[in-house]
């Protein structure tokens, strides 16, 4: 605690060396699992320095770790648009109604997704082919955990938002728009709720409803 607590301080004043220092600390003397929010710090800190690669990278070892399949190298299309049909396979076997009212309040898999979502922010920012699977294996991850915390709704809208862009499949993205809007009710406002609704109304929702309704929802999240 007293290792994480001197990273973290090292990081709220932008210290990157000493964060490195510490945290380097903590990987050697904790359990993996113990460790997480470590890394957490750590990609936290590439981020701020704009090592986007560098994160991508340690995001992606991480994952493996945790025994989540990230294929190297590179997916190939073919192997991406099996992942996401694996995956909407998968989605059949859940109630969508009880998606958005229950979750797993685990701290592990909370920091999990949290590593995860600094992996995908840095293949976002370097147009990176994980990009989809990665957010299909959110989803999956997601699912198959029971965690549908804040986080994960990022993966939802994220999955509706490829439906269109990889298979043009606009019923499946609203599908898939609607939960991550169902999953957002459930938690207060905060930065991230605000990025997935603009995400999902910007870009997915404005597709099946009218323009005005469209920018109503916008300015709503605006204020």
């Amino acid at each position: 605690d007293l290792y994480e607590g001197a990273a973290d301080a090292s990081l709220a004043v932008r210290n990157d060396s000493l964060v490195k220092y510490y945290t380097e600390v903590i990987f050697q003397n904790v359990p993996f699992e113990d460790s997480l929010p470590a890394w957490i710090t750590l990609m936290t800190s590439l981020e701020s320095s704009g090592q986007h690669k560098r994160i991508l990278d340690t995001g992606l070892t991480l994952i493996q770790r945790l025994n989540i399949d990230v294929p190297k190298p590179q997916p190939s299309p073919v192997e991406l648009m099996k992942t996401m049909s694996t995956t909407i396979q998968l989605m059949s076997n859940f109630d969508v109604d009880r998606i958005a009212t229950s979750h797993s309040a685990d701290r592990c898999k909370r920091n999990s997704f949290k590593i995860f979502i600094r992996t995908l922010v840095a293949a976002f920012s370097l147009s990176s082919p994980y990009l989809p699977h990665l957010t299909c294996e959110m989803v999956r991850y997601s699912l198959q955990n029971n965690f549908y915390g804040v986080e994960s709704s990022v993966a939802f809208a994220g999955f509706a938002f490829f439906n269109i862009v990889m298979k043009n499949d606009y019923a499946e993205a609203k599908y898939w728009a609607n939960i991550a809007l169902e999953i957002l009710n459930q938690w207060p406002p905060s930065s991230v709720t605000v990025r997935v609704n603009w995400m999902v109304y910007g870009l997915i929702i404005v597709w099946f409803v009218p323009l005005q309704e469209t920018k109503r929802r916008l300015l709503e999240t605006y204020q």
